[in-house]
């Protein structure tokens, strides 16, 4: 997505919408895999010297617990802002990256279907938030 900073208003902010594959744009990661496209608002302004950009992004992500391995579900609505320069040589910004950097850094480091998740048995594999093992355990 590209923006035209020299044609952006103080008064009047331009909106931007995109649709991305997340496959296309790399932002698919370890236990995140996005099942509907990521639909990527931007509303651009001049302020200050800057061209201030507020970016929401909504779509539907399949998530891998960390602990039990089980699939789920989430929504990701994800709002973050964008400062530039308007003093920089070039009037055309590509924010594809800056997105991108800003949604993989916002992805949790441990992934759990739920805060209280019991994850395996490290013994016989069992999801212990379906019940107890059956294994024997030395005491």
């Amino acid at each position: 997505m590209k923006i035209d900073l020299a044609r952006l208003s103080e008064e009047r902010p331009t909106i931007l919408t995109a649709s991305w594959n997340a496959e296309a744009q790399d932002v698919n990661g370890p236990g995140i895999r996005f099942v509907e496209p990521l639909l990527i608002r931007v509303e651009a302004r001049r302020d200050s010297g800057l061209a201030l950009l507020e970016v929401s992004v909504q779509s539907k992500m399949r998530l891998t617990c960390a602990r039990c391995y089980e699939d789920f579900t989430e929504d990701l609505d994800k709002a973050f802002k964008l400062a530039y320069s308007l003093d920089m040589e070039e009037t055309v910004v590509d924010i594809d990256e800056d997105i991108r950097e800003e949604l993989i850094l916002g992805f949790s480091q441990k992934i759990l279907c739920r805060q209280d998740c019991k994850g395996l048995c490290p013994r016989c594999g069992a999801d212990l938030n379906k019940g107890a093992c059956l294994c024997k355990r030395d005491e």
